[in-house]
């Protein structure tokens, strides 16, 4: 199962692809779907994980 770690709100979440989450201090209106840019770990895959310093690039 191929998950990622983003950052927004000054927390961390370990999320899946069509993963609902709930976060605090973001600009958009309830059940808004957003893209989120700070991610900083990404793993599951077949080419290992992806660590970021402090993100991962693309």
């Amino acid at each position: 199962m191929m998950y990622a770690v983003v950052r927004t709100g000054g927390q961390q979440y370990r999320v899946s692809t069509g993963d609902t989450i709930t976060v605090k201090r973001l600009e958009a209106e309830v059940g808004a779907e957003v893209e989120l840019s700070d991610i900083l770990l990404i793993a599951g895959g077949d080419a290992g994980p992806q660590i970021g310093a402090p993100v991962v690039d693309g």
